[in-house]
């Protein structure tokens, strides 16, 4: 599974630099070889349980007739990105 969730996050290598794609993959520089762990499953599937438990919580907790406009959900969808963002960032910096 981490051979998917790594594809999927290679397509936007340009965002985020080889190196650190890389070190997903497992390299590491001391051995100078891919002798790590892959770290592209467990981000991906911390990534969507996260937005599959926020997107529940805002559909049915959430939502209310006043709050059913498109840019509710446009804003509900942010939330979900920074989190995600914030969440895999602070887990690159933690395990470097």
């Amino acid at each position: 599974m981490g051979n998917f969730f790594g594809n999927i996050y290679y397509l936007f290598v340009g965002l985020f630099g080889q190196h650190l794609s890389d070190y997903l993959w497992g390299y590491d520089c001391t051995t100078q070889s891919f002798t790590a762990s892959v770290v592209y499953a467990s981000i991906g599937f911390m990534m969507t349980a996260l937005t599959a438990v926020l997107c529940v919580v805002y559909y049915f907790v959430i939502n209310h007739p006043r709050l059913n406009k498109w840019w509710h959900w446009i804003i509900a969808a942010g939330i979900v990105f920074g989190l995600n963002l914030l969440i895999g960032g602070i887990w690159v910096v933690n395990n470097l």
